[in-house]
């Protein structure tokens, strides 16, 4: 017997009616946020056909609540951007934002560290806008999944060592390709630098042990990149910032539920024989 027997089942529509009509939404946000995803933007105006003015450029902080942007189409095209994309948009805003805020943070402590970012959300269909998004903020997206980066401690101990990884990488690879080794302790440290290791990344340490291990390789190798890859966050970054490291990393990002945030508002643009605009 079947599951919806005696049931009315609604069949969906195949697709929104053609509205002759247009409409114009108003997105905005409340609350301070870092503008972001121009590149995502265009694409939902080619996809739905829609004019899409957006009030700032990308990178601006936006301070107050006001209109982000204004999208102008068929009323069926503006309810799918609603339903199908305004959640995961914010989302990408509220990414920028705190990365931002990161940023700045770091500036503050160290003026010349960077922020990376070496894995992304997992949240689709935006994966592809937040390298975008990443950028806006002043931060540099290198996933560790970029052979031009990381050597993590579980593939090195695997090759038989420091050593041995890095005569094997620098034999099967690129010369230039630079070889940052993930190391725990100041021993494994100092051999990857003296193998010919381009820098160190500690990972998941405490900032006291960080600095330790910080101060005592700038004293025995004057010219040699650090970083610190972990969970950082707005609570805890300026610690690590104040360390002297080139750059501060982390491979995860959570996001905050950013749907209650942003809000669209429909005007009727009124025919040519009319005067006032209709509010939905």
């Amino acid at each position: 017997m079947s599951l919806f027997a005696g049931k009315k089942i609604f069949q969906p529509m195949e697709e929104w009616p053609a509205y002759e009509r247009e409409w114009m939404a108003k997105v905005s946000n409340k609350g301070p946020i870092l503008f972001t995803g121009e590149g995502f933007l265009s694409q939902i105006s080619k996809d739905y056909s829609l004019e899409v003015n957006t009030s700032f450029r990308r990178g601006d902080f936006v301070a107050n609540e006001t209109g982000l942007m204004t999208l102008r189409g068929k009323l069926g095209a503006l309810i799918r951007f609603r339903d199908e994309f305004l959640y995961v948009y914010t989302q990408t805003l509220h990414l920028s934002t705190m990365l931002y805020r990161l940023k700045e943070t770091v500036k503050r402590v160290n003026p010349l560290a960077s922020v990376i970012i070496r894995s992304l959300p997992p949240v689709k269909p935006l994966d592809d806008w937040y390298f975008e998004a990443i950028e806006d903020a002043s931060c540099i997206c290198w996933p560790s999944s970029v052979t031009d980066g990381v050597v993590h401690q579980e593939i090195w101990k695997e090759y038989g060592g420091i050593e041995k990884t890095i005569e094997f990488y620098r034999r099967a690879w690129n010369p230039s390709f630079k070889l940052l080794f993930e190391c725990d302790r100041l021993s494994d440290g100092i051999t990857a630098i003296k193998s010919g290791a381009d820098g160190i990344v500690l990972k998941d340490l405490k900032s006291e042990m960080v600095g330790e291990i910080v101060k005592a390789l700038r004293e025995r190798f004057k010219k040699i990149y650090l970083e610190y890859c972990g969970d950082i966050t707005l609570q805890n970054v300026d610690q690590y910032a104040s360390l002297g490291l080139d750059a501060l990393s982390t491979y995860r990002i959570d996001l905050p539920k950013a749907s209650t945030l942003s809000e669209m508002v429909y005007t009727l643009i009124p025919a040519p024989d009319t005067d006032e605009p209709e509010q939905s």
